[in-house]
Parts: structure tokens; sequence; C-alpha cells
């Protein structure tokens, strides 16, 4: 009988741990991260940043809910920027826009069409994509649901 309570007890545990990175630094697990876009992916070699390359005006999608906090071009090196605010202290960065379809402060949900795929100083048509927790990037194929 007691055996059994232990075993219980080691898969909850087992459960509780996979939302917990190094130093107890909680990460924000849900459903609901998705991929903004759909296309050839490359993971840069800190792996907290992708590059996502598909079709000029491709659909850009809002990976979680959030709030628009910037929308721009005045960041040198990223284009066309939209920034996301999400709850506990996330943001998602989408650069390298054409179309951008968010205003500032807007509400926005999850998969929510925020943008088109563009290029800015470069041959490819691609995504800039990244996911900061606390101010720091984060390896977003740790936070995005599986493809």
């Amino acid at each position: 009988m007691n055996e059994f309570i232990v075993q219980k007890k080691l898969k909850t545990q087992k459960k509780t741990r996979k939302n917990i990175r190094k130093k107890n630094d909680i990460i924000y697990k849900s459903k609901f991260w998705i991929w903004p876009s759909k296309g050839k992916i490359t993971i840069h070699s800190s792996r907290k940043k992708l590059e996502i390359f598909g079709k000029y005006n491709q659909p850009i999608l809002a990976a979680h809910e959030g709030q628009v906090v910037y929308v721009g071009n005045n960041i040198k090196g990223y284009g066309n920027l939209i920034i996301l605010k999400h709850k506990n202290n996330y943001l998602s960065i989408y650069a390298h826009n054409n179309t951008i379809l968010v205003s500032k402060k807007q509400k926005i949900k999850s998969g929510q069409k925020i943008a088109t795929m563009g290029k800015s100083n470069s041959n490819e048509t691609k995504l800039y994509f990244e996911i900061r927790y606390r101010g720091k990037s984060i390896d977003p194929m740790s936070i995005l649901t599986k493809k």
C-alpha cells in the first residue's frame, strides 16, 4: 500500500517538473502557444531565435494571446516589427513583415493574423521570430506546440 502511494507521488512530481526550468524559473507552458507561420525553419546557433522562410505575403499569426506593445520600423535590422506582450512576463517578436495588420495597444487572440511575411534588405522572404521571458531570449522550441 505504501509503495503505491510513493509511486503516485513520484508521478505527480514528474508532471510538476515539466513546467520548471533551471533555478526554479517557471516556463509558461500552454497548449495555446502556436507556430506563427509555416515554412522552412532555421534555428540560430543560440537556439533562441527562429527564422521561418516562406512566401511573400504569407500570413503571420500571433503565437499566443496578448497585447501589441510595439509596431514600427525604427529598430535597425528588424524591418517592419511587431512586439506582443503576454501574461507572465513574456514577449513575442515578429520581424521583417510586409504588411502589418495590427496597431499599438490592440488586444490579440492566439492564432489571429497580425501581419504578412516580407523581406527586409534580404533576397529571401522570411519571418524572424523570438520569445522573451523577463527580457531574456528563450528557446522558442521549448514553448511552441509540436509540429
